[in-house]
């Protein structure tokens, strides 16, 4: 009966850290169309990364930030579409190629 138990707590241990890591993700990237960057940065990051965040349709997006603020983004197509990235209230839209990509800044600008 003891080790029923710990299997049933070690289960909602682990749902438990994916859903918080879930919703920690969920403040650096809303992965629907258009792709929202910093949609709800938790005040306790004011400085940080991401990377590899899997969005819809095939992008995968790296995102920098400062002080709170965007300061670079990298949107990455796996199967080459266009796309919409959203920062604030900025969008623009892209068209790329299988396996391209777009260096974004914080006025959702191309760099790259």
């Amino acid at each position: 009966m003891k080790n029923r138990n710990l299997n049933h707590t070690l289960t909602l241990l682990i749902a438990g850290f994916l859903c918080v890591l879930c919703g920690a993700l969920g403040g650096t990237v809303r992965a629907a169309e258009p792709i929202h960057l910093l949609p709800s940065l938790p005040a306790d990051w004011p400085t940080g990364s991401v990377r590899g965040i899997q969005a819809r349709d095939g992008f995968v997006v790296d995102i920098n930030w400062e002080k709170g603020q965007l300061t670079r983004a990298v949107i990455h197509s796996t199967w080459g579409k266009s796309c919409k990235a959203r920062y604030g209230h900025k969008t623009a839209s892209f068209d790329l190629k299988p396996g391209g990509g777009v260096v974004l800044n914080k006025n959702v600008g191309v760099i790259q």
